[in-house]
């Protein structure tokens, strides 16, 4: 407590004098060691021999001689929540739950076709996905061989991703493979007014491919998980409407053809099928009108019936000579849609006024002069 402050410098001062006189001769050291080859490779050994003093015990471990090789299922995995999206360019993609969770999905006039999706759907890193195709096929496609890519992005053509896949083969729906599917009856509807309900266990297959239909000169239009308490809907090209009863049929195999669902006129064939219940059905027309059809609309009739007229469709008629897209609808939705001049327009499904059967409807691109449509999509997001 005497001591002088004066005094207590002079230490200080010592102090540091001492630390830079041993900060100088370590950098004097490693400056040395750096320029020499031989010094750093005995301070290696000499670290070593520390380590071997140290640790100077019995390995508790065996090391065997083993022939066999590490293969991938040998590793341990990270389990990752991922979407699945086909686009309608005919390319598959997949993004991070929490990536697409984030993304801002929006579909203007100026997206293109990489944007608007026809499947999408919420699986798992670890597990196969089955496509069904339009022409009968199904594909086993593991998810972690999908590339990932961002929601704007093209993703890989499933043709470069998946041997013997088709250029002009598309997918109608995919499903992850689990014992689920396998309990479930999947019904499938074709372009030429096939129906055919077989049991998922037939898709318990461990080919890449298998056939899941017979086609004679058809393709498939519609995929589902059939459901007993709905029934049938039909909507053709040239302007029919089936609304009808799903009793009678019986599940079989894979190589079966099915049996007639609507009867068709010469020439039509069916542009969209599959279960309803309560939902309104909509149709669009090559002219570019629409409207939204009540079921009540519909008689309940049985199946191979021609059904009833939803449009009055002629080359002298206003509303168009086709009908090129149709769907039901439990709720509102957006459509993208490409004109014959490929101008792309995002139409509301809440603008399109409920109508009936005879009625004609309205003209879904507003403030637009009469111009032929030329494809319809449902956007996904």
């Amino acid at each position: 407590m005497d001591m002088r402050l004066s005094r207590l410098t002079n230490l200080e001062v010592e102090k540091l004098r001492e630390e830079i006189a041993t900060l100088q001769k370590l950098i004097a050291k490693l400056t040395k060691i750096l320029g020499s080859v031989k010094l750093q490779y005995n301070l290696v050994k000499e670290e070593m021999l520390e380590i071997k003093k140290k640790f100077d015990n019995k390995r508790r471990t065996q090391i065997l001689k083993e022939n066999g090789q590490i293969t991938d299922d040998d590793l341990i995995k990270v389990v990752k929540q991922e979407y699945v999206l086909i686009t309608q360019r005919n390319a598959i993609k997949k993004m991070p739950e929490k990536s697409f969770n984030k993304t801002a999905r929006i579909i203007s006039s100026d997206s293109n076709l990489n944007e608007i999706h026809s499947k999408i759907l919420l699986t798992q890193s670890d597990k196969n996905l089955l496509l069904f195709t339009n022409l009968g096929n199904v594909y086993k496609l593991p998810v972690d061989k999908i590339i990932e890519a961002r929601f704007k992005d093209r993703g890989m053509f499933l043709k470069d991703l998946i041997l013997g896949f088709n250029p002009d083969e598309k997918v109608i729906n995919m499903f992850e493979e689990n014992n689920n599917l396998f309990k479930q009856t999947l019904i499938f509807f074709t372009k030429n007014g096939m129906v055919k309900l077989t049991s998922g266990e037939e898709f318990n297959f461990n080919k890449q491919v298998i056939s899941a239909i017979k086609l004679k000169e058809d393709e498939i239009i519609n995929i589902q998980i059939f459901d007993n308490k709905k029934d049938l809907m039909f909507v053709t090209k040239l302007g029919m409407g089936l609304y009808a009863k799903v009793d009678d049929m019986q599940p079989t195999g894979k190589n079966a053809i099915g049996v007639k669902g609507i009867n068709l006129n010469d020439g039509d064939t069916v542009v969209f099928a599959g279960l309803i219940q309560d939902e309104n059905v909509l149709v669009i027309t090559n002219k570019g009108y629409g409207k939204k059809i009540e079921l009540s609309n519909f008689e309940l009739l049985p199946k191979n019936r021609k059904g009833l007229k939803v449009y009055t469709l002629g080359k002298k008629e206003s509303t168009g000579e086709k009908i090129i897209f149709a769907t039901i609808l439990n709720s509102d939705v957006d459509l993208f849609v490409t004109d014959s001049k490929n101008k792309n327009f995002v139409v509301d499904t809440q603008n399109i006024p409920m109508s009936n059967r005879v009625n004609k409807g309205n003209i879904i691109l507003k403030d637009r002069k009469l111009v032929d449509l030329s494809v319809v999509y449902k956007i996904l997001t």
